[in-house]
């Protein structure tokens, strides 16, 4: 089993953990959610007994058991700056995808993307790496 760390900690993050937490309720993962990795100082939200560690440290010397990443900021330009820092130093990503999401036929959900509760792809929506989909949003075809 992977270790899965969340890299945030502000508002994006703590969505990200609702929905990693709505989906080891749900069921086994391939992975256990391990806890944050931040710039500095801690979260800020009670980050309810995870670990909190420096993500430049973490980087300096990453875990010997292999990792996944997925990434717990709000802003796009930088969501695929961090990943791309993660990615160029080999860790892997995971894609969380909330219970109550719904995701239709022909659609696909890149690595390291998150959809949380109550999102919808209808039908031939194709979601790129990294993308963060919010509480109840909805895509249609195309």
């Amino acid at each position: 089993m992977q270790d899965l760390w969340i890299v945030g900690g502000s508002g994006a993050a703590l969505e990200v953990w609702a929905v990693a937490r709505a989906m080891e309720a749900s069921g086994p993962q391939p992975w256990k959610l391990r806890g944050f990795l931040v710039i500095e100082g801690s979260p800020e939200f009670d980050p309810e007994g995870l670990e909190v560690r420096n993500e430049v440290a973490f980087l300096a010397a990453p875990p010997t058991s292999q990792a996944l990443i997925v990434v717990g900021l709000g802003e796009p330009s930088l969501r695929q700056k961090v990943a791309q820092t993660y990615a160029i130093r080999g860790f892997q990503f995971a894609t969380l995808i909330h219970p109550s999401a719904i995701v239709g036929p022909a659609c696909s959900v890149g690595e390291g993307s998150v959809l949380m509760a109550l999102s919808v792809l209808e039908t031939h929506v194709n979601v790129g790496e990294h993308a963060l989909l919010n509480v109840g949003t909805s895509i249609a075809h195309n």
